[in-house]
């Protein structure tokens, strides 16, 4: 079981798929150097009193907060209210040079 969002970071870049390269010559294979893949990791956020907590404690390892909460009504016609961490969730971000996006379902 993870424990934050740093510990599923790392478990996802371990996995990441390098690209293959196909080289004839074992002299130009050698001078290859692949860097590692880094993935953008999204934090998601419910509007939970302790959802702020845990966004400033992973926000370095985050590189999207995704705020979710907000839905269409059944007619499609309006938004149901935005959450009540919105305000809070986005400024962290944004003071922490992250996007945030309000999901919308």
């Amino acid at each position: 079981m993870f424990t934050s969002i740093v510990a599923i970071a790392q478990a996802v870049a371990r996995c990441a798929v390098l690209p293959a390269v196909a080289v004839a010559e074992p002299s130009v294979a050698r001078s290859l150097a692949i860097s590692a893949v880094t993935l953008p990791v999204e934090g998601y956020l419910m509007d939970d009193a302790a959802a702020i907590g845990h966004l400033q404690t992973n926000i370095a390892a985050i590189s999207i907060v995704g705020i979710d909460g907000v839905s269409l009504t059944s007619s499609g016609a309006r938004l149901t209210a935005t959450p009540d961490i919105s305000a809070e969730a986005i400024a962290l971000a944004h003071r922490n040079h992250k996007l945030a996006e309000l999901l919308l379902s």
